[in-house]
């Protein structure tokens, strides 16, 4: 799945690929001790996050 999301191409519309692929790479996530409340209680994961915020791929 992260191969997939990292060769996934997408112009012209806002996508939230970097915010999946920060999930799914996420240490707790891989290791499965994440609860239904993992995104809101995991801050780096926030899109307001630099480790999230990357220029548009033209």
């Amino acid at each position: 799945m992260d191969r997939a999301l990292r060769e996934f191409r997408i112009r012209g519309v806002a996508t939230n690929l970097t915010f999946l692929e920060a999930i799914i790479t996420h240490p707790q996530f891989m290791d499965y001790s994440y609860t239904t409340r993992f995104i809101d209680e995991t801050p780096e994961l926030s899109p307001r996050s630099s480790a999230l915020t990357a220029p548009p791929s033209f």
